[in-house]
């Protein structure tokens, strides 16, 4: 049975999302310290995608909690590491590509500060990174 900590961000509040996303992001890259890949460098594009990675990375940011939530060594959390980051990027790269426009749309009305407003294009760009198949959804 899945734990609640790690369902998909649509059934916690998009704070929950974030916070869980952003520490495990910030987890793998304080442990990864020679990566080269690319991934989401400012908080809007952070707390952007969260939902998507979510939905469209969940087999790898579960696998990677759980490893984190047993306090395996990072060294022993390599490949679920770079697993996650590669998802993460497709996630990123996808959602500027196939859903740019939307994308721009929902950073800029939770710029606004009032996240409430940006459910529906929220909502929107979840249906298009599904749509498009990014992340792990692609396999």
């Amino acid at each position: 049975p899945t734990q609640a900590t790690s369902r998909p961000c649509w059934n916690h509040s998009t704070d929950h999302c974030v916070l869980s996303t952003r520490q495990s992001i910030q987890s793998i890259q304080s442990t990864n310290q020679s990566s080269t890949m690319s991934s989401p460098q400012t908080s809007d594009d952070l707390y952007a995608m969260a939902s998507c990675i979510s939905i469209c990375c969940q087999k790898g940011s579960d696998s990677f909690s759980e490893a984190k939530r047993v306090k395996k060594h990072p060294s022993q959390t390599v490949e679920l590491r770079d697993n996650l980051m590669s998802c993460v990027h497709s996630v990123h790269t996808g959602l500027n590509s196939h859903c740019k426009d939307v994308f721009e749309q929902y950073k800029a009305c939770q710029s606004k500060g009032k996240w409430s407003d940006c459910i529906d294009i929220q909502r929107e760009v979840e249906k298009c990174a599904v749509k498009s198949k990014l992340g792990e959804l692609a396999e």
